[in-house]
């Protein structure tokens, strides 16, 4: 594999709930030291060298399309200010951090999502990529590249797909399709999970069973409505240029000064040895 491509928005969030409190003039930076923390430690790891990083619009097409989509309001009061704060940071390293430290490949298209960015880049790229993320929306494109969850440290690809699942990773969109997904507000057909249309896709759902017969008189339905939601990339998604980093020392540390990254300044020559 030859590039990394990092769902920023899922490692802000993930990272801002474990650093959140943490300020430096004002200013948050818990999600944004947890972040390049892993950007790091996930370069290392692989041994790839070449991080790609996936930014979610705020305008959504597919929310367009079905107005519940992701349709997640707040618990109360300090979940919401704990999301802006984030949004805050992500658009700080989107449009700061990473361009002062010479990473050229910062992706951001409007009403385009993240997952649809990565996977226009897989299939633009194929077997040179490997996704970290924790959606498993993007299973569907492991024909053509890894995914990774950090959370769970899962390292999968096409044959321990199969091997999980019993399925090609192109009909995993079915299973999203039908089973609907809790975490995006997408609904499927009532009563029936993946573990339910991974049965029937594979041939192992009793014929004469309720959720069969459910499968069977709504499937078409599911699909002509749901398809558009969970199938990647979205149609509108432009193809990105991969370009070589320049990493720039000199930007790595005004940054880590600017923000109180006082362990990050540290280990510039680390950072400037390995981008």
């Amino acid at each position: 594999m030859k590039h990394l491509a990092f769902d920023v928005s899922y490692f802000c969030h993930r990272g801002f709930h474990s650093t959140g409190n943490l300020k430096y003039n004002g200013i948050g930076t818990g999600a944004i030291q947890s972040f390049l923390t892993a950007v790091y430690f996930h370069c290392k790891k692989f041994k790839v060298y070449s991080p790609l990083f996936a930014f979610d619009s705020r305008k959504n097409y597919r929310k367009a399309i079905f107005p519940g989509y992701k349709n997640r309001q707040p618990a109360n009061y300090q979940e919401e200010l704990n999301r802006l704060e984030i949004f805050k940071q992500i658009a700080i390293i989107r449009k700061v951090i990473l361009p002062a430290i010479g990473f050229k490949n910062v992706f951001l298209q409007t009403g385009i999502e993240a997952d649809d960015i990565m996977a226009k880049l897989v299939r633009d790229n194929p077997h040179q990529i490997i996704i970290l993320t924790g959606d498993e929306d993007l299973l569907q494109l492991v024909d053509q590249c890894s995914w990774y969850s950090p959370k769970t440290e899962t390292l999968i690809n096409e044959k321990t797909f199969r091997e999980k699942y019993g399925i090609a990773p192109k009909d995993w969109k079915i299973v999203k399709a039908l089973a609907g997904c809790s975490s995006d507000k997408i609904p499927g057909i009532s009563g029936v999970g993946e573990k339910t249309v991974l049965k029937y896709l594979t041939g192992s759902l009793g014929e004469n069973t309720v959720k069969m017969m459910d499968i069977k008189n709504q499937q078409q339905e599911m699909k002509k409505n749901n398809s558009i939601l969970v199938d990647l990339p979205f149609p509108k998604t432009d193809s990105f240029k991969i370009q070589n980093n320049e990493f720039s020392q000199e930007g790595f540390k005004e940054i880590c000064n600017q923000f109180g990254l006082k362990k990050l300044v540290e280990n510039t020559d680390r950072w400037e040895k390995i981008f």
